[in-house]
């Protein structure tokens, strides 16, 4: 009985011990998500960088990555590449579960010529140079790129915003691309931003990509009708080409221009108001005028003026509060008196239009 109890110990002891396990490679997973973005000679990658080693260890500290340009395979776009050789664009160190970044600028030998297709591909290393192999591809269109924009000016309309650029000739597949972001107003230290106005809808678009065709034709001049004025943007503009490659659709971008930031301040009255009628009211001892609401969505009120004979032209309406409604009753005549009215018509930033042709009427003298 002893002797079993002892081969119990023995044999339950042994089954608390693991199998050691290999000291780890640190060998960084493959990145997954590289993409690239050619814009001019540059461009630009982005992936995120791996968290952990290929055994599920978690990577510390800066880990190298080289960037690779990769001749093009002939299987399948999205194939992997195994054993291509890299062409080597670059190193950096970046640490592990950050988002990388690296901006190639293209030699003139892929900046020229004919559009072919140009892949990358990112390789990170673990210690002793041990890697697990390239990361997807991501792939830009290489050859000459459209002309950059010159010139670029923005001016406020009432209708818009006009953008004039320096033109060039018309090329098949070309497009002016141009990228309107709002730029918000900076608060005060602890101030809360404003809050939306349901009556004046939903307000400007953070982001608006706008392109005209420069296919056959190239204006030199745009007009963004979608700007809402009272805001301040910025524009940046680029010439796109789209065609095929390899049977594939592609888009082949010229350089960026400079951001053109636009205050476009309302400064524009609105329209004058047409259509003023004045109607005599001889129980209510009043004149009655009536005339076309205002086309503007910003109109806030009107203004209704009144001269006597050949007499100067005075407000009747309140002075410090604009008439609403198209409408105006005028209590205040006399029997016998030839009056004018003239109405004007005001935006919410206070700009007045001209006022409106007069009218004329008189309230019958007393029988």
């Amino acid at each position: 009985m002893g002797l079993g109890l002892a081969l119990a110990a023995l044999v339950s002891g042994c089954a608390l011990e693991a199998a050691p396990m290999p000291p780890s490679l640190h060998i960084p997973v493959p990145v997954t998500n590289l993409t690239a973005r050619r814009a001019g000679n540059a461009v630009t990658l982005a992936w995120t960088m791996p968290e952990r080693a290929t055994d599920k260890v978690a990577l510390k500290g800066r880990q190298r990555v080289e960037i690779c340009r990769l001749p093009q395979p002939s299987g399948a776009p999205n194939s992997k590449p195994s054993q291509a050789p890299c062409q080597p664009a670059g190193n950096i160190m970046i640490l592990p579960g950050v988002a990388g970044r690296f901006v190639d600028t293209l030699p003139p030998a892929l900046d020229t010529g004919a559009p072919r297709l140009l892949t990358y591909a990112v390789r990170v290393y673990g210690p002793y140079k041990r890697l697990a192999g390239y990361s997807n591809r991501a792939t830009v269109i290489a050859g000459a790129a459209p002309p950059p924009v010159g010139d670029v000016t923005a001016q406020t309309r009432p209708d818009g915003i006009v953008l004039h650029w320096q033109p060039r000739p018309p090329e098949h597949g070309m497009q002016m691309r141009m990228v309107r972001t709002l730029v918000e107003p900076k608060l005060a230290p602890h101030a809360k931003p404003p809050q939306p106005n349901p009556m004046l809808g939903a307000g400007p678009v953070q982001r608006q990509v706008l392109e005209v065709s420069l296919a056959a034709h190239d204006p030199g001049q745009a007009l963004d009708r979608d700007a809402t004025l009272d805001h301040t943007y910025t524009y940046v503009l680029q010439r796109v080409i789209q065609l095929k490659v390899d049977g594939a659709s592609a888009e082949l971008a010229g350089a960026k221009s400079p951001a053109v930031t636009v205050d476009a301040k309302d400064v524009f009255p609105p329209s004058v108001p047409q259509g003023l009628v004045a109607v005599a009211d001889a129980q209510a001892r009043s004149i009655d005028l009536s005339w076309e609401p205002s086309p503007q969505p910003d109109t806030a009120g009107y203004i209704v003026y009144r001269r006597a004979a050949i007499g100067a032209w005075r407000r009747i309406s309140p002075a410090n509060q604009l008439v609403t409604a198209p409408a105006w009753n005028d209590t205040t005549v006399l029997p016998g008196v030839h009056y004018q009215y003239s109405v004007s018509a005001v935006d919410r930033d206070g700009n007045q239009s001209a006022r409106s042709a007069s009218v004329q009427e008189e309230l019958p003298r007393q029988q």
